[in-house]
């Protein structure tokens, strides 16, 4: 039996990989190695009337939920919402599901999402990463090319040297990627090689010039974000960005071991996320700094859950007090 191990980053906001595996037409994703999602295609759906579009009926098809599976529960069904025959679908499903606790225990698996679409400079640049896919089928021009942080970065990203700032972190981080970019943005698909040069492809609002052209890797930025200006000076609100970003971009597998390292000792700063990725390294540098991070995590975990108690059997007491 033919099985398809690859990974591939969550882009725009940057917020980690998703392991796949996959087996004919049924996929079980995860992106923490420890829960994975199954999910099984049924093209025979688009043959019958229960959908009023053939746009529906394909986001139907790509959301057929088969169960979950963890290594502590083992799978568990999801509820059947069709009266189709299902078979086929049944039988991918099991399949797939048996294999999972030999397959999963192989993760980190290697990224393949070899495309990418990066957010292009005012000189045609890339400058910002915002997408990416495994397959060439799978581009697509019809799409936002906004830099997106994330909410999550902008209620928790601070910035040490910004601190006298009126505008947060993220806003200012925002306002950088538009000056880079300009007001009329354009973006372009690159296929990268082995080697890290960028083969362009097609674009959104993207100068025909560009078309087949071929980037070094030195053109391309070292993470998700071209973290110097205009004049190749760095700028401190990205060099913070990358910094706080560092339990996500320690999932990279092309990293050279003094940068794991660094990034290693800033994601300490961040002991919850760390402790949601760490098993999807694909090395660690420095033993002592990820589980003295963990073991944070896990006391702050137990101290929130303690308060949470607390503050249910204070409110008892209270309103007991008030009703007496």
């Amino acid at each position: 039996m033919d099985f398809s191990c690859y990974a591939q980053r969550i882009l725009n906001p940057f917020r980690g990989i998703q392991n796949t595996i996959a087996f004919e037409a049924a996929e079980a994703v995860s992106t923490d190695g420890s829960r994975w999602d199954i999910y099984v295609r049924n093209e025979d759906l688009l043959d019958h009337g229960e959908r009023e579009t053939a746009e529906a009926a394909r986001i139907q098809v790509s959301e057929i939920r088969f169960g979950t599976w963890t290594r502590e529960h083992g799978l568990r069904r999801a509820s059947r919402h069709t009266t189709l025959d299902t078979t086929d679908m049944e039988y991918q499903g099991e399949i797939l599901a048996s294999q999972l606790p030999l397959l999963s225990e192989r993760i980190p698996f290697p990224l393949q999402d070899r495309y990418e679409l990066w957010l292009l400079d005012t000189e045609g640049l890339p400058f910002a990463l915002i997408n990416s896919c495994v397959f060439e089928h799978e581009i697509e021009l019809d799409q936002c090319i906004h830099w997106n942080t994330g909410q999550y970065c902008a209620s928790s990203f601070t910035s040490d040297k910004l601190a006298d700032s009126c505008l947060p972190p993220s806003k200012l981080l925002d306002l950088h990627v538009v000056a880079r970019t300009g007001n009329h943005p354009s973006a372009q698909w690159f296929r990268r090689t082995v080697t890290g040069e960028g083969v362009g492809c097609a674009g959104i609002n993207l100068e025909h010039r560009y078309l087949q052209r071929v980037l070094p890797a030195s053109r391309f930025p070292r993470f998700i974000l071209n973290d110097c200006s205009s004049r190749q000076v760095r700028v401190p609100v990205v060099t913070e960005y990358l910094d706080w970003l560092a339990p996500w971009l320690l999932l990279l597998q092309d990293l050279d071991r003094p940068t794991r390292s660094a990034l290693e000792h800033q994601a300490r700063r961040q002991a919850a996320i760390l402790a949601q990725q760490h098993r999807l390294y694909p090395e660690i540098i420095n033993s002592e700094v990820i589980n003295v991070a963990r073991i944070q995590a896990m006391l702050s975990a137990n101290d929130a859950a303690q308060e949470s108690t607390d503050d249910l059997i204070h409110a008892f007491y209270r309103e007991v007090g008030v009703n007496g």
